[in-house]
């Protein structure tokens, strides 16, 4: 393969990137546009998102990068977002559920759903339920939630206290939506083998975006003793450096079709699936 290949090698590929205006999403939307996808990108801001798919026209050379405005945080949007991809392409190759939020108090969306389990759970759960007919069309093809190896941080059941009414800690309801990211994938692999959609979890390792910087001692206050060498790490990932982008090159690259694998750092976790 030669050089001018290997950065073509997505050519043909429709992928959608959620939360692509910013952060780990951006920065992936832009390896996936410089290697010949047609990529589509979501956001709130309508504004921000037109620029930054003209941006992201501009540096890869490619005029297939389209914006969706989105309002992730409610069931109605990300129906909405979903009809408008279906009246858009007439299938998907890869979904990568990336759009998060992680809130230093608890509050409501519209739905009634705490806004943490409604970003980062409920809504990608939705998203890809609807857009399923496209990923079988795309078929073989893969849907990417990206999580955090942090999931691991929650200790209790994961069904109780969904909605964090018991008591609100922000780190501890993250890992805890993390971990249901997880669960909803490992069931979705199950029920999706036969149409050959392949499930994948990616973790992209700490980096210095726009949720990271909002985190204060406060979001895990079990860390406060250590909190200073946990920013200091933070700090020192950035998403421009490649890192999250680049693991989720990896996996796409990645031909062997693994259900419910979690990549972390240059390999595969395999998760168990029960039979």
């Amino acid at each position: 393969m030669t050089a001018a290949d290997a950065q073509r090698q997505l050519t043909g590929r429709t992928i959608m990137v959620t939360g692509g205006t910013g952060g780990i999403g951006y920065q992936t939307a832009r390896m996936l546009a410089g290697q010949g996808a047609r990529v589509i990108i979501t956001g709130r801001e309508a504004d921000t998102g037109e620029t930054v798919a003209a941006t992201i026209r501009q540096e890869s050379g490619a005029e297939s990068v389209t914006f969706i405005q989105a309002d992730h945080a409610t069931v109605g949007g990300n129906q909405d977002l979903a009809e408008q991809v279906r009246a858009a392409v007439p299938r998907l190759d890869v979904l990568v559920n990336n759009v998060g939020g992680l809130y230093p108090t608890r509050w409501e969306t519209a739905d009634g759903y705490e806004a943490t389990l409604a970003m980062n759970f409920v809504g990608p759960y939705v998203l890809s339920a609807e857009l399923l007919p496209l990923l079988r069309a795309g078929a073989p093809s893969r849907c990417i939630s990206v999580v955090s190896a942090g999931f691991k941080l929650w200790k209790p059941d994961p069904f109780t206290n969904v909605q964090s009414a018991e008591h609100f800690i922000s780190g501890d309801v993250y890992a805890h939506t993390k971990l249901l990211n997880v669960l909803a994938s490992l069931a979705w692999a199950r029920r999706l083998h036969a149409d050959r959609i392949t499930m994948n979890l990616v973790h992209p390792g700490m980096s210095w975006t726009q949720m990271t910087q909002s985190m204060t001692a406060q979001t895990m206050p079990s860390w406060r003793l250590i909190w200073p060498l946990i920013r200091l790490l933070q700090r020192r990932g950035s998403p421009g450096q490649g890192r999250p982008a680049g693991r989720l090159r990896r996996l796409l690259r990645s031909d062997r079709g693994l259900h419910g694998p979690i990549l972390r750092g240059q390999t595969h976790t395999q998760l168990a699936l029960c039979p």
